[in-house]
C-alpha cells in the first residue's frame, strides 16, 4: 500500500469536504452495514471536476476503496465508485452467496 500511497504524491488535491457520518447495523444481505453487531462508519469525498479532469481523484478512490477494505473490511456504497474486483467484494460480504441465489430467483 506504500507504494500505490507514493504514487498518488502530487496527483490529487481534495478539493470538497470529506463527510463521515456514523451507519447503524442493519440486517440486509449486502450493505454497507450488514452482518455485524457494530456501528459503521461511512467517509464519502466528492469531486464536481469535469470527467476529463477526473485522473487523479480516480487514483485518490481506488486507493481509499482498497486501503479501507484490506486494513478495516470496509465496504464500499453500491451506488458510489466500486473499484473492487468481484473477489474482493465477495469476501467482504458474508452474505453475498445468498443475495446472489435471492436475486437470481426474483
Amino acid at each position: 500500500m506504500q507504494e500505490d500511497l507514493e504514487e498518488l504524491q502530487d496527483q490529487y488535491c481534495q478539493h470538497y469536504p470529506i463527510c463521515v457520518r456514523r451507519v447503524l447495523p442493519d440486517d440486509t444481505l449486502i450493505s454497507m452495514a450488514s452482518g455485524e453487531d457494530q456501528d459503521w462508519y461511512a467517509v464519502s469525498f466528492i469531486s464536481y471536476a469535469k470527467p476529463k479532469r477526473r485522473a487523479g481523484f480516480d487514483l485518490f478512490s481506488k486507493f481509499m476503496a482498497r486501503s479501507m477494505s484490506q486494513l478495516f473490511q470496509a465496504r464500499p456504497h453500491w451506488g458510489k465508485i466500486s473499484p473492487l474486483e468481484a473477489g474482493e467484494l465477495t469476501a467482504l460480504y458474508p452474505r453475498f452467496d445468498t443475495f446472489r441465489t435471492v436475486s437470481k430467483s426474483a
